[in-house]
């Protein structure tokens, strides 16, 4: 019987693995691809590379993994993600326990034994004492459903599913549908093979250009010194990372000149978390907010030299913030080329495919490729096409009206359960990666808490987790998420039926790494054990 079944092998599963087994726990993953990595492995898309540095892109435990990891540049590609993941998997021989290319299916609790027992696809039977979905927040590909997509008879290509192959459009006529973080990033690489490329925009994103500096052997040997205290102080930071302090507003000496100037300062830097919290209170005050829209789209304007295509991609109708601010490198030079068309579809959307166009309420684009740029079932998606069920009922019914969990962790109703990044958790608002470390440190302290008890069956009291959900919604009402009826991906509004609530804990890393410390310190009161 195993104590620990994980499912998922990215920086999660991984951790976890690490993790239960230095504390004495029988583990097994099981994993859907052919290899580790989890988002990594399967966004394989060109120009695929993450918006937080490398450097704080990487697991703390153990820390031999630093010292021994060379990252190359201030932004890491999904090649070298993925490489540095295969890499944790054999450095601390991880391998033995995952089994791959096996896609979790079900998961059925037994209450008289008190065990899970999982099935795969491909027709494998596991029994668990405890299960833990290291599934990842953004691995359920969201497919748009739009008339005759079925008819088409060109190339069909999601960046959240990219051939492992890859994909030569030298000589195509290709379109990309969205301008989110995956379709600024796949665009230029396009633009440059293809013949024509047709960039569908339902909203104009805000995309801070970035320049992805190699780094020096000075600046990694600083870099590796300083990490241990990095990651404690981004344990306690507002998202999980090292970035820049807020300016003080109150402060007389900030004059106008002096805040434009230092506005200017991070826009260079590249890192969205410091340009964006410049101001203090950009997520709850309109005005702050409006001063760093402003300034974003001054500079756009002086990069964008043709007015009619300003004005069609620059995002004038939400705030800043309200979607994730994307990162991207020549993404507006793009835009520019000869060979490239921005087709906004705002208002009437597409009508429908054909089997070799694109028709909207104004033309037809005739195309060889599709490529959907249109993001995830965030946060919930993948769990949610696993039938998880525990006493006649699913996780699916039980999040019908909205997801919760404790912590992002325990869900009511479902026994020796635990979600990694779950809903109701910092998890993508900020570093996931310190997300998924805080929530590891509390799962094992808890599993150890548990095997220490003499006990084998845990759940978190419904109005406990109630309690800590209607705390999530207080905090965001007031924040410029439920100001405003932006759709995004935070608010689940992308996936057509999916209940609008703000997911993620918007109350910052520190702050939910106080209240987990505080739970551990208190004996987990409202968590069951039996």
């Amino acid at each position: 019987m195993l104590d620990y079944l994980v499912v998922g092998s990215g920086f999660a599963g991984l951790s976890l693995a690490y993790r239960l087994r230095d504390a004495g726990f029988t583990v097994q993953v099981l994993e859907a691809g052919s290899d580790v990595g989890g988002t990594w492995y399967w966004n394989r898309y060109p120009g695929a590379y993450c918006d937080i540095e490398s450097l704080e892109y990487q697991l703390g435990l153990p820390t031999l993994l630093q010292q021994e990891w060379r990252w190359q540049g201030k932004f890491a590609s999904q090649r070298e993600i993925e490489a540095y993941l295969q890499f944790v998997a054999d450095r601390l021989e991880l391998r033995p326990m995952i089994q791959f290319s096996q896609f979790v299916e079900k998961a059925q609790w037994d209450e008289s034994t008190r065990t899970w027992q999982i099935a795969t696809r491909q027709g494998l039977a596991v029994a668990a004492r405890h299960v833990v979905f290291a599934t990842g927040c953004l691995s359920k590909a969201q497919y748009p459903r739009i008339a005759g997509l079925d008819t088409f008879r060109g190339q069909l290509l999601h960046t959240g599913a990219w051939p492992r192959e890859g994909v030569d459009f030298t000589g195509k006529r290709v379109a990309v549908i969205g301008t989110g973080s995956s379709g600024v990033q796949v665009i230029p690489e396009i633009a440059r093979q293809a013949q024509r490329l047709y960039v569908f925009q339902r909203t104009a994103n805000y995309v801070l250009p970035v320049r992805n500096e190699l780094l020096s052997d000075d600046e990694l040997a600083r870099r590796r010194a300083a990490f241990v205290q990095e990651r404690k102080a981004a344990f306690r930071s507002p998202a999980g990372v090292a970035a820049d302090a807020p300016l003080d507003r109150t402060d007389p000496a900030l004059t106008p000149e002096k805040l434009e100037a230092e506005l200017e300062r991070r826009w260079n830097a590249g890192n969205a978390f410091s340009f964006l919290g410049a101001l203090p209170d950009v997520f709850v005050n309109l005005e702050s907010n409006r001063i760093i829209a402003d300034f974003f789209r001054k500079k756009i304007r002086q990069i964008v030299q043709n007015p009619v295509l300003f004005e069609k991609i620059v995002p004038r109708d939400y705030p800043i913030g309200a979607k994730r601010l994307c990162l991207g490198m020549h993404y507006y030079d793009a835009l520019q080329k000869p060979n490239v068309e921005v087709v906004d579809i705002s208002q009437s959307g597409i009508q429908q495919i054909s089997a070799s166009s694109i028709q909207t309420a104004e033309a037809a684009y005739e195309v060889d490729a599709i490529v959907f740029a249109t993001g995830f079932d965030a946060i919930t998606g993948a769990l949610a096409q696993i039938e998880i069920k525990a006493n006649g009922q699913t996780l699916r019914d039980a999040w019908a009206q909205g997801a919760h969990a404790y912590l992002g962790v325990l869900v009511s109703g479902f026994p020796n359960v635990f979600l990694v990044t779950g809903p109701n958790s910092p998890s993508v608002f900020g570093n996931v990666v310190v997300a998924i470390e805080q929530h590891v440190e509390w799962i094992v302290r808890l599993a150890c808490t548990l095997r220490d008890q003499g006990k084998i069956r845990l759940e978190v009291a419904r109005d406990v987790e109630e309690q800590w959900r209607t705390q999530v919604n207080a905090i965001a009402k007031d924040s410029i998420f439920k100001m405003t009826e932006t759709q995004s991906w935070y608010m689940g509004d992308n996936v057509p039926g999916k209940p609008r609530e703000f997911l993620p804990y918007l109350g910052g890393f520190g702050a939910f790494q106080e209240i987990c410390d505080a739970s551990a310190e208190r004996g987990y009161p409202g968590i069951e054990r039996k």
